[in-house]
């Protein structure tokens, strides 16, 4: 089971993080885009799209994560921060690949006006979001954090 089916079938985390339609497509397209990467098989489909919540978030400039997420979706920041790392990192992948003409289908799809063009908005640069997770976890470093939920 895909993790945008998780974000589809489990309202209660989309419906808690109250979503403008901004933040539903951008964390739509960073959940799309996990699919096509294998890099990213390894997470549960419930850790990415509590990860791309997260990042949609960051992306957008709005605080990443609250108590209430942390309830309704079992994972702390520190617990999905290896997965926020490895779609961040995705994003900017998919983008610089976009720029370059190759893999272009979800960058076109979330290009369009329809889906607010969030495809278009900068992915952030990875020391930013280290940062902001080095400081979320209390000055740990994100790459290999421990305490990865998985059941």
């Amino acid at each position: 089971m895909s993790s945008y089916c998780v974000s589809q079938r489990k309202p209660s985390v989309p419906q808690v993080c109250s979503p403008d339609d901004q933040l539903h497509f951008v964390s739509n397209y960073l959940t799309e885009i996990s699919l096509m990467e294998a890099t990213m098989l390894h997470f549960l489909p419930s850790e990415i799209a509590a990860a791309a919540v997260y990042l949609g978030n960051l992306i957008l400039a709005r605080a990443p994560w609250s108590p209430t997420l942390e309830h309704y979706s079992y994972y702390t920041p520190a617990q999905i921060a290896e997965c926020v790392e490895a779609l961040a990192t995705l994003h900017i992948q998919v983008n610089s690949r976009a720029q370059g003409g190759e893999l272009t289908a979800l960058y076109d799809k979330y290009s369009h006006s329809k889906f607010l063009s969030v495809s278009r908005v900068s992915p952030l640069p990875l020391p930013v979001v280290n940062q902001h997770l080095s400081m979320i976890m209390g000055g740990s470093s994100a790459s290999g954090a421990s305490g990865i939920h998985r059941s």
